[in-house]
């Protein structure tokens, strides 16, 4: 009745004129002083990239953002999350906090999508196909929602993904802390193909840089800003070697070389039929809190010296990834373990070591 509206989320793109910004919230485009973001550059990508209040008015034919009110941690729950991970291993807490029970089964299957999220030393990729109903829609959504992820089912463009040079709109994954890809078994291969994403996620999955086509209007082509994604899709009927059956989504889609396969940090095909609805507690931690677990988690250091890997090249790198995470995550790290999920797939080392 007012003409205004109140959401509360991130904005799914936007794009720069001046020292205004433009933010794309479901079919309309609201303004914004930048200052209104942040008085730095990391205060406003903050803003950007994590959920908030916006308070839009309607001004003729136009949209403009009068007040945007943060949802971040207060410095109590950052304090009460440092209290957590100091008396529990922050897996179990992230596990318990998402609602489960805090099981080996359960610890299979989330512990490698938890994974990124405790890395930024290194690009850390993950693709995990598993039978349905275990959890990985709600994971998604809980990790849009929590930790300023973007959540898709559909194969993106380069345009909605990165930078759109007609119109100076910048894309899903410049705007995230990460990015989580559902169903990607079930992405149409010619479709994948014609989009021409191929051309830009090995290099954007390794480095961060995406280089877009630019035009006379906005010229700002290069993209660089280092991500990690989640690749989810079913595992019903596939069988073999995980790297195998992963390949062959891969494939399909144009990647006739393996450069996609050859980024994935921690690559898991799970035929065990988990139903994670079997461990749902229903208690659930408060999401600010989450988020600040994950944040202290993140910043724990972690003595790089210690990391040790018979690999070589990419390979060492994403052992040393993995390394990380378990330290972060479980407190300790095994290199020879981290080696085998690098070469063999997370669940093949599973199961030949008898863990989990």
């Amino acid at each position: 009745m007012r003409g205004q509206v109140e959401i509360i989320g991130k904005p799914s793109s936007y794009r720069l004129k001046g020292s205004t910004i433009y933010l794309r919230f479901f079919n309309i485009e609201a303004m914004c002083p930048i200052s209104k973001l942040g008085s730095t550059p990391e205060s406003v990508l903050m803003r950007l990239r994590t959920n908030n209040i916006w308070r839009i008015m309607k001004s003729g034919n136009s949209y403009v953002i009068m007040h945007v009110h943060s949802v971040l941690p207060t410095a109590e729950e950052f304090e009460t999350a440092r209290k957590l991970i100091n008396v529990y291993a922050p897996i179990e807490v992230i596990i318990r906090g998402l609602g489960y029970i805090y099981k080996p089964e359960v610890e299979r299957l989330l512990l490698p999508r938890i994974m990124p999220l405790a890395v930024d030393e290194y690009p850390f990729h993950v693709v995990q196909l598993t039978p349905p109903e275990s959890g990985k829609t709600y994971f998604g959504i809980w990790a849009m929602k929590t930790a300023g992820w973007f959540y898709t089912t559909s194969c993106p463009t380069p345009a909605g993904m990165f930078y759109d040079a007609r119109s100076g709109v910048y894309g899903f994954a410049t705007i995230s802390n990460g990015v989580i890809f559902d169903e990607v078994d079930k992405w149409n291969p010619v479709y994948v193909q014609q989009t021409g994403i191929l051309t830009y996620l090995p290099t954007f999955l390794e480095n961060g840089i995406v280089v877009r086509p630019t035009s006379r209007l906005h010229t700002l082509g290069v993209i660089e800003k280092l991500i990690n994604t989640v690749w989810f899709g079913n595992s019903s009927g596939r069988y073999g070697e995980e790297k195998d059956v992963v390949q062959t989504i891969f494939t399909s889609w144009g990647d006739m070389h393996g450069a996609m396969l050859d980024r994935m940090t921690v690559i898991h095909v799970e035929n065990k039929p988990i139903r994670i609805s079997d461990f749902v507690t229903n208690k659930v931690l408060p999401e600010t809190l989450m988020y600040a677990v994950i944040y202290v988690t993140r910043r724990q250091a972690v003595d790089k010296s210690q990391l040790k890997s018979n690999l070589l090249g990419r390979q060492r790198r994403h052992s040393y990834a993995i390394q990380t995470a378990m330290v972060r995550l479980l407190t300790n790290a095994d290199p020879q373990l981290a080696d085998s999920i690098v070469l063999n797939g997370w669940a093949t080392t599973m199961d030949e070591l008898g863990i989990m």
